[in-house]
């Protein structure tokens, strides 16, 4: 549980890092129609409740044999965590002076260019701290690791989770397990630590 919850963790909070990025960035620098149509559709797939997105992904991912698979798994924990990535990177890149990006692109940088040498330069914290808070959403995610679990790819939520036995009393071992799921998230923190002051100063996260 604890290793393929590292692997989903870190896949999924690096790919949906990535997309987010590129969707914020078109959400808050370019502009086309239904643009705010768009950014109000991310906030409210964000608020919908997470088995309102399981049902239809438990049904498309049953066609496609990713139900207890480890890209399955990933692939569950990006649609939670996607919309609420997107929606923090706008109000990051919504922050970045439109002057800078503009004089990038009259010195002859294309559209992608200019977000690489100017954007992200400048948004660095900001989507690290995002890049993190990815990672712990996806770290604590329970309810699409149980669902999706049927033998082959235990995660460790689910597995503290079954440790909580009323009847039969396990501190000892419950008390182990969550010491070791909280390793990886302050080690993640500390080395961290520097971009996360930062990015929460600039607004990153609420």
């Amino acid at each position: 549980g604890l290793r393929n919850s590292l692997i989903v963790s870190t896949t999924a909070a690096a790919v949906t890092t990535v997309l987010a990025l590129l969707g914020a960035y078109a959400i808050a620098s370019l502009r086309f129609p239904a643009r705010r149509a768009v950014f109000t559709s991310v906030m409210l797939i964000y608020m919908l409740p997470g088995i309102a997105l399981l049902v239809p992904l438990v049904a498309i991912f049953r066609n496609m044999l990713l139900i207890d698979t480890l890209p399955g798994m990933v692939l569950g924990h990006m649609a939670l965590i996607l919309p609420l990535v997107t929606w923090l990177l706008v109000s990051a890149f919504e922050g970045v002076e439109p002057e800078m990006e503009q004089a990038a692109r009259i010195d002859g940088a294309g559209r992608f260019e200019a977000l690489r040498r100017v954007v992200i330069p400048l948004t660095v914290p900001s989507i690290a701290t995002t890049a993190v808070f990815a990672f712990v959403l996806s770290w604590n995610e329970l309810l699409v690791s149980r669902v999706l679990y049927v033998s082959a790819t235990p995660m460790l939520a689910p597995s503290i989770v079954n440790l909580m036995d009323p009847i039969n009393r396990v501190e000892p071992q419950l008390s182990a397990a969550g010491l070791i799921a909280s390793v990886p998230v302050l080690i993640l923190a500390l080395v961290m630590q520097r971009y996360l002051i930062r990015g929460i100063g600039e607004g990153a996260v609420i």
